[in-house]
């Protein structure tokens, strides 16, 4: 099938992942981007013309919509063929609008993260993009004396990193775990770290052996991008509580690079519907647990955190690899292809929706 993946900006690269993963199967692919991202993702889609990518929708069977891709765009380009939208952030704060705008013509939903199903969007899935293990593997470093702790988030006011920081440092300070994070004791000029490339990420990540991905609360005060007269408002800190409480890519970039990984899912239920078999990873919901279980993992010796590092290895391997995406996103459109059929009828006749 000729399948065409547009993002505004592809966030993590997972348009061209998805692409790249299709292609593996026969699928005829193509990622297009209005820009390229400015954490410097390897293996982006192409900013192509408007002639190119229209092209590229004629000749497409279905058309993927990925995170910032607004109903502006489809309007613009006059897209006619079935949808899949992968939604991210922008879902949170305009989930009734995309579902007024696209469910129509969608033939499935891919959620990014769990916490933004149960909104009304179409055949709603956890479908998580791949991560290429093929690129990104374990070291052979040994692991540190003591253990290297890394915390290097993107998005310090999403991922509850205060908490983690605050439950790291004692343990830090008795000499059980050394902490690297940009945000550990770092005065108020040092370096943030959310504006670090994605290739220093992954050195930093390299060069430990736990990886403390997030706690986030289930219920997050955003700081707010309502709209107003059709545009958003500047963040005022008085915006809408949204639920944000899943790990997402670089958790499972860190489970590639053989990271213990701890992170949290407060909703595990979508995962299992997908994947079945619970994560590689431990699932820490308070700052408490977090400190209790790196207490007994270094306790427990080097031994158990090469074996928890394997798990997490396989674990992204089995079920988020290029080739494992593959299997999942061809499933749906396989599930569903009664309904690609009748879509492209519709469009042939001139039709469409």
């Amino acid at each position: 099938m000729n399948i065409v993946f547009l993002a505004h900006s592809d966030f993590a690269a997972s348009g061209n992942g998805c692409a790249r993963a299709l292609r593996l199967l026969g699928h005829d692919t193509k990622c297009f981007v209005s820009r390229l991202h400015p954490f410097g993702y390897p293996h982006q889609g192409v900013v192509g013309t408007r002639n190119e990518i229209r092209s590229a929708i004629d000749e497409s069977g279905v058309v993927f919509l990925i995170q910032g891709t607004t109903p502006k765009t489809v309007r613009d380009l006059k897209i006619m063929k079935p949808l899949v939208p992968m939604y991210g952030g922008n879902y949170r704060f305009d989930h009734a609008e995309f579902n007024q705008r696209f469910n129509h013509r969608s033939l499935f939903t891919m959620m990014y993260e769990a916490d933004m199903m149960g909104h009304g969007a179409t055949n709603e899935h956890l479908i998580l993009p791949p991560v290429d293990t093929d690129f990104l593997k374990p070291t052979d470093r040994p692991i540190g004396d003591p253990p290297i702790v890394g915390h290097f988030p993107s998005t310090p006011e999403h991922k509850g990193t205060p908490e983690i920081l605050a439950a790291l440092l004692p343990l830090h300070d008795e000499g059980l775990i050394e902490v690297r994070s940009p945000f550990f004791r770092a005065t108020p000029a040092g370096d943030r770290g959310h504006h670090a490339q994605w290739d220093q990420q992954i050195v930093r990540m390299s060069e430990c052996d736990i990886i403390v991905d997030q706690i986030k609360p289930t219920i997050h005060r955003c700081g707010g991008r309502p709209r107003v007269r059709g545009r958003r408002q500047r963040h005022s800190g008085q915006g809408p509580h949204v639920r944000f409480g899943e790990w997402v890519q670089q958790a499972m970039e860190s489970a590639a690079l053989g990271k213990v990984l701890y992170t949290n899912s407060h909703n595990p239920q979508p995962y299992h519907d997908t994947y079945g078999e619970y994560p590689g990873f431990t699932n820490v919901l308070t700052p408490e647990a977090l400190a209790q279980d790196l207490r007994e993992l270094v306790a427990s010796g080097h031994e158990e955190i090469r074996r928890r590092q394997g798990v997490a290895r396989d674990w992204v391997v089995r079920n988020h690899s290029l080739a494992a995406t593959a299997k999942v996103i061809d499933g749906f459109l396989d599930k569903y292809k009664d309904t690609v059929a009748t879509e492209r009828k519709r469009h042939r006749r001139g039709g469409a929706r």
